[in-house]
C-alpha cells in the first residue's frame, strides 16, 4: 500500500472543532458553516469538491468533515444533495479505507444519515439496502452503537412501503434500545419518543 502524508492536520482539527461546537449551539448553523468546513477540508485536500470525494483515500478528520457537511445539507432541506455526498463518501470508505476498525467508527453514522436522506427523497428500497449494510458492519465489529437509529430507519421505510407488520419488530427494537440510554443521552430519549409515537400513531401499538 502506498503511504501518504498530510500536513497541517492540527490546524484543520481546530477549525473543524470550532465549527462543530458553534453548530451544536445553533442548529441549523449559520449559512457560512459549509464554507468553514470546506476551508478546513481543503487544508489537506486542496482539490476537494463534491464530485471527487471518491478519488483518493481520506483521513478520519476528512471523513468527519464531509459527513458534517452533508449533514448540513440534510438538515437544511437539501436531501438530494446530501444523499449524493453520502453515496460518494460510502463508496470511498468501501473501496479505499483499509483500516476496518477505524472505518467502523464512522460508517454507521454515515449510513444512518444517508438512509434518512434516501427516505426523504422516496428511495425507500435503496434506504433499506443501505441500512442493512450498515447493520452488517456494526455487527461484524460488535459495536451496535447506532442500533436504535438504524432500526428506526428500517422500520420507518418498511412502514412507508406498506409492510406494517414487518416494520413493527424494527420499530420496537428502536424504542427499547434507545430507552436503555434515555436517562443519560438526550438524543436517545428523543429517539425512543419518535419510535413510540410512530408505533402508536401508525400501527396502534403502545410500548410498555
Amino acid at each position: 500500500m502506498q503511504h501518504f502524508i498530510k500536513h497541517d492536520v492540527n490546524r484543520q482539527f481546530v477549525i473543524m472543532a470550532k465549527a462543530m461546537i458553534t453548530a451544536s449551539h445553533h442548529w441549523p448553523p449559520h449559512p457560512e458553516f459549509p464554507e468553514i468546513l470546506t476551508s478546513a477540508l481543503k487544508i489537506t485536500y486542496p482539490a476537494f469538491g463534491k464530485d471527487n470525494i471518491d478519488r483518493q483515500p481520506l483521513t478520519y478528520n476528512e471523513i468527519f468533515i464531509i459527513n458534517a457537511l452533508a449533514g448540513y445539507f440534510k438538515d437544511t432541506n437539501d436531501a438530494a444533495r446530501a444523499a449524493e455526498v453520502y453515496e460518494r463518501l460510502l463508496w470511498n470508505l468501501n473501496e479505499k479505507y483499509v483500516d476496518e476498525a477505524a472505518k467502523a467508527r464512522m460508517y454507521s453514522s454515515i449510513v444512518l444519515n444517508y438512509s434518512s436522506c434516501l427516505g426523504k427523497t422516496g428511495d425507500r428500497h435503496e434506504a433499506l439496502a443501505v441500512v442493512a449494510e450498515g447493520m452488517r458492519v456494526e455487527r461484524s465489529h460488535r459495536r451496535l452503537t447506532m442500533l436504535p437509529g438504524l432500526s428506526y430507519n428500517t422500520g420507518f421505510n418498511m412502514l412507508k412501503l406498506g409492510d406494517g407488520m414487518g416494520s413493527l419488530p424494527h420499530i420496537a427494537m428502536a424504542y427499547y434500545a434507545a430507552s436503555m440510554f434515555a436517562d443519560y443521552d438526550r438524543g436517545m430519549a428523543e429517539g425512543a419518543s419518535l419510535a413510540s409515537n410512530l408505533a402508536k400513531d401508525e400501527l396502534g401499538v403502545t410500548f410498555g
